[in-house]
């Protein structure tokens, strides 16, 4: 599967700062199916309940 080069700096990002993701949407479902290119990347990032304000 072919990763853009916006998105695969997103991610990259992510991993050097140890932020804990994980993506969704139709990236993912790429993976198992006919991939189908909706323009963008569905992230959820964690949230630890200690770090809300």
């Amino acid at each position: 599967m072919k990763v853009e080069k916006d998105f695969e700096g997103f991610v990259e990002l992510l991993e050097k700062h140890g932020v804990k993701y994980l993506i969704v949407g139709a990236y993912t479902v790429s993976m198992h199916t006919v991939p189908r290119n909706t323009g963008d990347i569905d992230v959820i990032k964690k949230v630890l309940k200690n770090k809300i304000k």
